[in-house]
């Protein structure tokens, strides 16, 4: 080996040597001055050196091997070759490989550029700051590589959205690292890779989610998923339903059951018992939230039993039914009572023909017994019994709403003030009532005798329900009737409206009873107290007036009855009732003749009897068939028809109508056990033809019968 001596500046060199085509040296020299050494001035070398702290100097102690010419070429060349193979893997990637400085000026960018913006590389560094859009996702990049040029550490990726040339945004992911050039500068190397995909795809999940979520949050019904007795997922309408917040709903100790009525837990214990067991249950069933504040809400639930996780989780719709199974309800008791209207209507009819020849003939009993006579007083009770039972009729007929009112215009208060002291006289001593009375209050249209039945019938059940004294209070008053508070089961609509209140300190009721208080025979007074037809009857004057009744009680708190009646304008047009025709003395002995077509056998003996008393020829008959076969043999011919209105082979209407071809001249009574508004709205008579009622006494089936004579 031979040894060279070498002066180098700024160093201490102990030794230098060449060896195998190599140039060493040993050296000493302080560390600043190491940037100044020969091996940093483009003389090629391989250095390997420490540094040690000698007082208050810093010393570094190397070795250089300077390369030879040979060697220098081979790195070159190996160089190049290196150099290439990475430019190849860098312009053939996928990805957008790029260089820029500590200020973002762009001093290399791969060819791929092209394939994701449509920019040649050329024309992208020279937009490149302008090739990123407002989005604020690019606000954050650019904080993130500003930070990695102040650190020089690499910093995680990020996303950029860059604008196409055709105008479009594309989005990338970002992969920066740092780099120290040998000058000293920082400089970042990139890769781009396009993500447009993913984030459209992540963004059509996300605006599906919302649209999904918006969907959910609006429904009107309560939507929920249930896993694991726990719920993962609640809507707003389920807070509203349920009474408890979604944060509260969504707590693990949050408990399912903390919803349930306890009436509905068997039920829905039934069924999650049933589907563990793999048995059919309904999808939709009814049962009763209770909320925490202690109110209760009905819901109709569809449920579906989902894959959900590692197992399964229940789906869940709820539906609030309360308002709609209260509509029910009513309608269902409006139903049942119409029902009941129909058949009591049809057992008025019925009773009607009964009592016809009971009160009958006990007026001609009693006419026959001299005032002496002993059987007069089982004559009366006879008739008083009759009449009590006709009194009875009307009231169903009342409640079915089949009897004829006389409408004209009244002031309850006025009615009130004139039926005050009967009331009193009616009602125990040991009740006080008070009265309040609106001044103003507008007049109603109604039937005076069926308003004083409905107060009647109100203050002896208030009566009943305060065994040992207490207090009713009759107020009249005026309220406006919104449309949300008509009931479609009432006749009353929507406007002013005058309010007859009774309230007693009494009993009171519970719910059960007050959804049957109105059902004709239903009493909760002791056996032989009531008929059950009070408050029937309250119920059918009311609805024929058009109006509607509401009760609320508590047991043990009293009950308040109102009754609303539309309020008539200040100048009404007075609906005129039936004019009444002026009484015709009766005539000692009838001289015409009368044909009487009955089917029922008591009324129609009784009818002649009567008739004949009166001095009238009768015939009788029991159809219309028969009456035809007959007349044309009666010679004079009748002067009058006396029929029923339902008969077993024509109607009364027909039979009249085939005679009056024979008999231009011939009258006509018609007589049914149904009322006159009952027939006249069925259409069966017109209205100007003479009509009487069943039962009827012997004075006024002459009375009547003499009037259409002499009409």
């Amino acid at each position: 080996m031979t040894k060279h001596s070498l002066a180098i500046p700024t160093a201490v060199v102990l030794t230098v040597w060449l060896a195998d085509s190599a140039l060493g040296a040993l050296f000493f020299f302080p560390e600043s001055s190491f940037l100044d050494c020969l091996l940093l001035r483009g003389l090629p070398a391989y250095a390997v050196y420490a540094r040690f702290f000698l007082g208050a100097g810093a010393l570094a102690c190397g070795i250089l091997l300077y390369l030879t010419r040979r060697e220098r070429a081979e790195a070159r060349a190996t160089l190049r070759d290196s150099q290439v193979r990475y430019r190849q893997i860098v312009e053939h990637a996928t990805n957008v490989f790029y260089k820029h400085d500590a200020d973002h000026r762009l001093t290399y960018l791969s060819p791929q550029i092209r394939d994701l913006l449509d920019y040649t590389p050329e024309e992208a560094m020279g937009l490149w700051m302008d090739l990123a859009t407002d989005h604020p996702v690019n606000e954050e990049g650019y904080r993130i590589t500003d930070r990695a040029i102040r650190t020089g550490e690499r910093q995680p990726p990020f996303h950029l959205q860059l604008r196409h040339k055709e105008g479009w945004n594309v989005w990338v992911e970002v992969r920066e690292a740092p780099v120290l050039e040998e000058n000293g500068q920082v400089f970042i190397v990139g890769a781009l890779t396009d993500i447009s995909d993913q984030v459209d795809a992540g963004e059509a999940l996300r605006s599906s989610e919302e649209r999904f979520r918006n969907l959910i949050e609006q429904s009107h019904d309560g939507i929920y998923l249930l896993y694991k007795n726990q719920f993962e997922l609640v809507n707003r309408r389920f807070c509203e339903l349920t009474g408890v917040s979604r944060t509260e709903a969504l707590d693990p100790t949050f408990s399912f059951w903390q919803l349930i009525a306890p009436e509905s837990v068997p039920l829905i214990r039934q069924r999650q018992e049933l589907r563990a067991r793999g048995e059919e249950i309904p999808h939709t069933y009814d049962f009763t939230i209770q909320r925490p504040d202690g109110s209760r809400v009905l819901v109709a639930a569809s449920v579906s039993v989902i894959e959900y996780r590692d197992g399964e989780a229940v789906l869940g719709f709820l539906r609030d039914v309360t308002e709609q199974q209260a509509l029910e309800d009513q309608l269902r008791q409006a139903q049942k009572m119409e029902s009941i209207g129909r058949l009591s209507g049809g057992v008025a009819h019925d009773l009607n023909n009964l009592l016809s020849p009971i009160l009958g003939y006990g007026e001609l009993l009693l006419e026959d017994l001299g005032p002496t006579d002993a059987r007069r007083e089982s004559a009366r009770e006879i008739l008083q019994a009759g009449n009590r039972a006709r009194d009875l009729v009307q009231q169903l007929l009342a409640f079915s709403r089949r009897q004829t009112l006389e409408f004209e215009p009244l002031n309850l208060n006025r009615l009130l003030d004139d039926f005050r002291n009967l009331l009193r006289r009616t009602i125990r001593e040991n009740i006080r009532i008070q009265e309040s009375q609106e001044p103003d209050l507008p007049d109603i249209l109604g039937d005076r005798g069926q308003l004083e039945q409905v107060i009647m019938n109100l203050s002896v059940n208030a009566q009943d329900a305060m065994p040992d004294g207490g207090t009713l209070r009759v107020e009249t008053d005026v309220r406006e009737i919104h449309d949300s508070q008509v009931s479609p089961h009432y006749a009353l609509s929507a406007g002013p409206c005058v309010v007859l209140t009774l309230a007693d300190t009494g009993e009171g009721m519970d719910l059960a009873t007050q959804e049957r208080i109105f059902e004709p025979f239903f009493t909760t007074k002791e056996q032989g107290r009531g008929t059950g037809l009070g408050l029937a009857t309250v119920y059918g004057i009311v609805k024929q007036h058009g109006g509607g009744i509401w009760v609320e009680s508590e047991p043990g708190k009293g009950t308040v009855f109102r009754c609303c009646f539309p309020a008539m304008e200040s100048s009404p047009e007075v609906a005129s009732a039936p004019p009444v025709t002026e009484e015709v003395p009766e005539e000692e002995k009838g001289k015409e003749g009368i044909l009487v077509v009955e089917d029922d056998d008591g009324v129609r003996n009784l009818t002649v009897t009567v008739l004949r008393r009166k001095g009238y020829s009768v015939w009788a008959a029991s159809n219309g068939r028969d009456c035809l076969d007959m007349v044309s043999a009666l010679d004079p011919p009748p002067h009058l028809l006396l029929t029923d209105v339902v008969l077993p082979n024509m109607t009364g209407m027909e039979l009249y109508r085939q005679l009056s071809r024979r008999l231009p001249d011939l009258r006509v009574l018609y007589m049914s056990g149904y009322t006159q508004e009952d027939v006249l709205s069925r259409g069966i008579l017109p209205e100007d033809m003479g009509y009487i009622q069943k039962p009827f006494t012997p004075e006024t089936l002459t009375r009547t019968l003499r009037q259409v004579l002499v009409d």
